[in-house]
């Protein structure tokens, strides 16, 4: 199994840029634009633990703990 991309932002907003647009950032770096969700499963998740979400996917055999960190 290949190794998914997870992007990780901190979410604080700075001078130059607030929340919304960190979040639009995010999206376009992820590639949301030209993902196909027709009849497809995708987890979209906001969340603090995400290495106990990746942990939790291999135990329950939806995937493996390989990954590409990606910080925005």
């Amino acid at each position: 199994m290949e190794a998914s991309n997870v992007y990780f932002t901190s979410f604080k907003a700075t001078e130059h840029e607030n929340l919304l647009q960190e979040l639009h950032r995010l999206m376009k770096t992820a590639g949301f634009e030209t993902i196909d969700f027709t009849d497809k499963y995708a987890a979209i998740k906001i969340h603090f633990e995400w290495k106990s979400c990746i942990a939790h996917a291999v135990k329950i055999g939806l995937g493996s703990d390989q990954y590409n960190l990606i910080t925005i």
